[in-house]
């Protein structure tokens, strides 16, 4: 839970309120963890492989290759 408090302050400068803005983070934080799991993997695939991998952009430009190639 992520919380964000603001004070709302009035006419003569004193602070009389606070607004508190929460989210619940939870899902974003496991989605995290699956996408660097998933990146972990993908590195152990590229890294291990026998065979040359490479990923070129539409400007045919080489972005990604692993040490087969």
């Amino acid at each position: 839970m992520i919380r964000i408090m603001y004070p709302l302050i009035v006419g003569d400068g004193e602070v009389k309120y606070f607004i508190e803005i929460s989210r619940d983070v939870t899902e974003y934080r496991k989605l995290i963890q699956r996408l660097q799991a998933s990146e972990k993997k993908f590195r152990a695939i590229l890294d291990t492989a026998t065979d040359a991998i490479l990923s070129i952009d539409e400007k045919q430009k080489i972005v990604l290759f692993n040490n087969a190639a």
